[in-house]
């Protein structure tokens, strides 16, 4: 179904940034955005497990205020680490709506060698507006777990022998579903339902 995403450089996921382990990262990120955006009017972009000066964190409202449509916003930081990370926007529900992406820091001297070095990045999807799963996650709507047929019922725990831990489910203060119980439309490899890498027996 033809669903609004919100792109990075017009890629869902996020382009794949590769750096590697000493460097200084300088990236300028643009809001193109149009000012008439459902996903709101400001962006950003949080380096997730990135050891980083806070006002490079990408956290609007703690570590700076966003980046407004039409505004730019340069994230400059060294970098002290290596390994496989993301990054994300930290606005609204962008990130629901396609801003990720994957990192990757090569450490200062190889490793291994590989063959093929492939990033795979999972995610979700939901044909919903996501401020819309907001609501009714809040209201703590069962609707989710009906339209999964993973729906709790009291005479169902009864006949199972399991009332008390019912009981006790219903008496807690958050309800039985979270939010890995929403019933996704579709589950996603790198934003794309199928995935085909390339590899040989005997390869790494």
């Amino acid at each position: 179904k033809p669903r609004s995403a919100v792109t990075v450089n017009g890629s869902l996921p996020a382009p794949l940034l590769r750096w590697r382990e000493g460097d200084t990262v300088n990236i300028r990120v643009d809001n193109a955005m149009p000012a008439t955006s459902v996903f709101g009017r400001s962006t950003s972009i949080h380096w997730h497990g990135i050891i980083l000066p806070a006002n490079m964190e990408g956290v609007p409202g703690m570590s700076f205020n966003g980046i407004a449509v039409g505004e730019s916003y340069q994230y400059r930081f060294k970098l002290g680490q290596s390994g496989t990370y993301w990054y994300h926007s930290h606005t609204g529900h962008q990130e629901q709506r396609g801003v990720y992406g994957a990192i990757v820091i090569e450490p200062k001297t190889e490793t291994k060698a590989a063959d093929h070095d492939e990033v795979v990045i999972l995610s979700d999807w939901t044909d919903e507006d996501p401020r819309d799963v907001q609501r009714s996650l809040l209201r703590g709507s069962d609707w989710y777990s009906f339209r999964k047929g993973t729906s709790q019922s009291l005479l169902g725990a009864y006949q199972a022998g399991k009332l008390g831990e019912y009981l006790d489910r219903e008496r807690a203060l958050v309800p039985p579903m979270d939010l890995s119980d929403v019933a996704y439309d579709a589950f996603l490899m790198n934003g794309q339902r199928r995935l085909q890498l390339p590899g040989k027996p005997g390869e790494t």
